[in-house]
């Protein structure tokens, strides 16, 4: 292509609008023709007068000196081949200029190269719809000119087909043209990927790649995707998809400017949906894929245009590293003030005034360095996990089933998180009100966020015995975590969570946990017991060897609380505790505390989210060591003795029991829980830090 000074854009809509200012940054005349009566010339340094006769268009272009005329809308596609052809300008020629429109061609041309398309028949009578429908239930039946989600209609009976047809036989597409027929074909599934490209000279480059989140096709909605995520150039598929666009992108002629296909990757490879020889979408994908790589399509097109040697030499483009990103259609979006709290939200519209669901209420966009965040809140805005908020006991109980099965899969401490705790620290004190968060997917519970409320006040963690605390999700369920804190935070003005770990599912961004923060030691056991043994120092070995033998001689015995003696834990534990720490004990200071004890041990015990170390002499319990099970720990609570037992170190027995246990169930840690004791540095080999959420 020679040098080109001066580019007339055709009826510029959508996406191109932005290639006037982008042509003109570049020191290019830009001129508009417009494609209706009124269009908006800003940015333009000429604008032709509105005029229906392509004639006069003609005769005006060649007259201004014209170097290229490319596209600005769908429907400005014939216009700009026939005008480019017309003139004797770099273009596409007219030759196929319909196969870039209208889709039932399109396919037939590509399929005649050798491209794989869906099985079709362009219908003008309701007797073949049914005829093709019969044979390859379910269908798709759309316009023959259609233009993104337009009239597209998925059919899997006679019933829904008839409609379709009646629909749209006869009538308006979104751009003007009466429907004389319908296209039928058959419905591929799989995955959708757009791949944009621009070309010159018969080069094409791969510019972006996105992928379609369309949820289950539905009669009316089949069309209309809710999600557009962008995928990075060195996604897996984007060798293959790349080389099936190059290969429509041939067999239609197009050797010059932007296109973009879309393609259904079917249990046989790629098919293609169709094509379009313009820009893709909106301005927003473009600005999206800019801020995310460097550069979008609209400015890979402008550079082929200024600059075809660095083009076709593959020197323009992505200057930069990748970040996550995406757009989501908001047909079902949460409730107001859940959108902003999203770590990774961009930018959010809003339709005014907002019309009710499916239709479309605004779009949000979101782009960050962490993939996985930017998907999660993608799937939040996108309405596929949905929150609600119970403040009625009976309600919450009814949840215990699946409360137990979720904690399962999660990475939560067992005892902590679970249902048990959270209704011991209601019923230990009763002025507090339950306030907990349930998120869902499809009719399935992913996660709950177990807080309570003082009152109207601030909203919290049920207890602050809790050493750990945490949103209940799967381990791989992020967005189930951040539909819970985004509605956590935009339901509740004043929220204090506090005893957070870093790992933890509630922590949804990296932002440093606030103080109070407290150390957590821990003994790594993932090499087993022996390993962890001979890290210790010498000196810990030998006095550990003493401890055990000398209980031994003694006759004392550590063992596991037997089920028998479940009934007797609780009221027994206070007493150990009482008598070894007396007055300084937390359970006798604080009523609540020992009644929090009370009424959460029994079930603690039957549901397994505690293991008890029992020392035994002379026949009676004369210590007791509360560990709490995580899904990689066992974690030291607390634990009392009889002052009499000081002599043979219970502690040590004890502890030393504990990790054994942690151990012989091939957990990865003993963790000591919160705070820096002396004595718990001699048993650990590390620490974490926990603390509050900003």
């Amino acid at each position: 292509m020679s040098e080109v000074r001066c580019v007339a854009i055709v009826d510029p809509l959508d996406a191109g609008v932005l290639l006037a200012p982008a042509l003109s940054a570049k020191g290019v005349v830009t001129v508009l023709v417009p494609g209706r009566d009124g269009q908006d010339a800003d940015g333009f340094t000429h604008h032709l007068p509105w005029s229906p006769d392509p004639e006069s268009r003609f005769k005006t272009l060649r007259d201004l000196g014209i170097d290229l005329i490319i596209p600005g809308s769908e429907p400005a596609v014939l216009v700009a081949d026939w005008l480019s052809q017309r003139l004797g300008l770099p273009g596409n020629g007219t030759d196929l200029s319909t196969a870039r429109r209208d889709k039932h061609r399109m396919h037939m041309v590509a399929a005649s190269h050798g491209v794989r398309v869906p099985r079709q028949v362009l219908a003008d009578n309701l007797a073949q719809v049914l005829d093709f429908a019969n044979s390859h239930w379910p269908v798709i039946i759309k316009p023959q000119q259609a233009k993104g989600g337009d009239g597209v209609h998925y059919c899997t009976s006679a019933e829904q087909a008839t409609r379709a047809f009646h629909a749209l036989y006869g009538h308006h597409d979104v751009m003007g043209a009466v429907n004389r027929a319908v296209l039928v074909q058959e419905f591929i599934s799989g995955p959708e990927y757009v791949v944009d490209t621009v070309s010159l000279d018969g080069v094409h480059r791969l510019s972006t790649l996105w992928t379609y989140g369309k949820g289950a096709p539905g009669f009316d909605s089949a069309g209309q995707f809710i999600t557009k995520t962008l995928l990075p150039p060195d996604h897996p598929q984007a060798p293959l998809l790349f080389a099936f666009a190059c290969r429509v992108l041939d067999a239609l002629g197009i050797g010059q400017g932007a296109g973009h296909c879309e393609i259904r990757m079917g249990p046989d490879g790629p098919v293609l949906i169709e094509m379009a020889a313009r820009l893709h979408g909106g301005p927003l994908a473009h600005e999206l894929a800019r801020t995310a790589t460097g550069y979008s399509q609209c400015d890979l097109w402008v550079d082929a245009i200024t600059d075809p040697a660095a083009f076709l030499a593959g020197r323009t483009g992505q200057s930069g590293p990748t970040l996550a990103a995406g757009m989501v259609l908001l047909r079902h979006p949460p409730p107001a003030g859940v959108l902003e709290q999203l770590p990774s939200l961009d930018r959010l519209f809003w339709n005014h005034p907002r019309p009710a669901p499916p239709a479309l209420a605004g779009l949000a966009t979101f782009i960050g360095g962490d993939a996985g965040m930017v998907a999660a809140d993608m799937a939040v805005a996108a309405g596929e996990v949905t929150c609600t908020f119970l403040d009625d006991p009976a309600a919450i109980a009814t949840l215990r089933p699946a409360w137990l099965s979720l904690l399962a899969q999660s990475s939560c401490n067992r005892a902590f998180a679970g249902p048990v705790w959270y209704q011991a620290a209601l019923t230990a004190a009763p002025h507090l009100s339950p306030s907990l968060l349930a998120a869902w997917r499809g009719g399935e519970l992913v996660g709950l966020l177990p807080l309570v409320q003082e009152g109207e006040g601030t909203a919290r963690f049920a207890s602050n015995l809790s050493d750990y605390n945490d949103a209940v999700v799967a381990q791989d369920n992020r967005a189930a975590a951040h539909a819970l804190m985004a509605h956590a935070r935009a339901w509740f003005p004043a929220l204090e969570l506090d005893c957070v770990r870093p790992d933890a599912a509630c922590r949804i961004t990296d932002a440093p946990l606030a103080d109070p923060t407290v150390d957590c030691p821990f003994a790594d056991l993932s090499q087993g017991y022996d390993a962890w043994r001979a890290g210790r120092s010498p000196s810990f070995r030998e006095k550990l060897t003493r401890t055990q033998r000398k209980a031994a001689a003694a006759g004392v015995i550590v063992d596991t609380l037997n089920p028998d003696e479940w009934s007797l834990a609780a009221d027994l534990f206070l007493s150990l505790h009482a008598d070894r720490f007396g007055d300084r004990s937390l359970f006798t200071r604080f009523p609540w505390a020992a009644d929090f004890v009370r009424a959460a041990l029994p079930g603690l015990l039957a549901d397994g989210a505690v293991h008890i170390v029992a020392l035994r002499s002379g026949g009676e319990i004369t210590g007791m060591c509360l560990c709490m099970v995580g899904a990689d720990h066992l974690g030291y609570w607390n634990a009392g003795f009889r002052a009499v037992m000081e002599p043979f170190s219970p502690g040590v027995l004890m502890l030393h029991a504990a990790l054994r246990e942690a151990a012989t169930r091939g957990l990865a840690e003993f963790d000591l829980l919160r705070g820096l004791e002396a004595y718990k540095d001699r048993w650990a080999t590390g620490r974490r830090r926990i603390g509050r959420l900003p």
